[in-house]
């Protein structure tokens, strides 16, 4: 049986450096591909607009909708999720992503769908971070005041401006990373966002980088995030299986 998720600690200090995580850093969000919880959610979204306008939920909706048995806050990716994460996965490394913007390191919320979508789109990162501190907002946390979820993502910010890594890649969750930004709009599955983190402490979005082909179509153009340029997507890395460091 599965613990009840409450909000997390804070993410440890990072090692002391020499460098001191001074200066602005570069960050690449990359939400986790769709999940089970995601799958449901828009089944319910479009089964009720169905039935309000006295229209029948097709079979696959009313599947998902009655489907209480998996509900759980650490829920899998569909295999909808997989296939955008694989896609993803693929042409970032066809594209040499990880080196070619000199990422140092990779972070990744604990959540078995961020888990799984780093698996498939980043496989052999430089050095690789697991924080429980940056899973998405509990359903305890959805019921008590906003400022304890975003004590934690404040924390997050705090932590990665202490690094020393200069470029750092995130796989997380959708809401986090909202807060994280400091939008009203929210992030596709499995797209790849570049933000920057200045010496102010605020992490500004620079622009929506890339998404799964298996969404867009072959030979699409990536849609712009409000208000940012489009840009064009880069890549993975490949050798070794990395390191986990996992941090309470």
């Amino acid at each position: 049986r599965r613990p009840a998720f409450s909000p997390p600690p804070p993410p440890p200090p990072p090692p002391h450096t020499s460098r001191g995580g001074a200066g602005m850093k570069t960050v690449f969000l990359i939400r986790h591909g769709e999940s089970e919880s995601n799958a449901r959610s828009a089944a319910w979204s479009s089964g009720l607009r169905k039935l309000g306008a006295l229209e029948l939920p097709t079979r696959k909706e009313l599947g998902l909708m009655l489907d209480i048995v998996r509900v759980t806050p650490d829920s899998l990716l569909t295999g909808r999720g997989e296939a955008q994460a694989e896609d993803v996965g693929r042409t970032l490394s066809a594209n040499n992503f990880l080196a070619h913007h000199n990422v140092e390191l990779v972070v990744s919320s604990t959540l078995r769908r961020a888990r799984r979508t780093r698996e498939l789109v980043f496989p052999s990162p430089p050095k690789l971070v697991e924080l429980p501190s940056i899973i998405e907002c509990t359903p305890r946390e959805h019921l008590l005041p906003s400022s304890v979820f975003l004590a934690r993502v404040d924390a997050f910010r705090a932590w990665l401006a202490a690094r020393e890594e200069a470029t750092v890649a995130v796989v997380g969750h959708g809401l986090f990373f909202r807060r994280l930004l400091g939008t009203d709009w929210d992030m596709g599955n499995c797209e790849v966002h570049h933000a920057t983190l200045g010496e102010d402490g605020v992490c500004r979005h620079v622009a929506r980088l890339h998404g799964p082909r298996a969404e867009l179509g072959a030979g699409a153009t990536v849609a712009e995030a409000p208000g940012n340029e489009t840009r064009e997507g880069a890549a993975g890395g490949a050798g070794a299986p990395p390191a986990v460091s996992v941090e309470a």
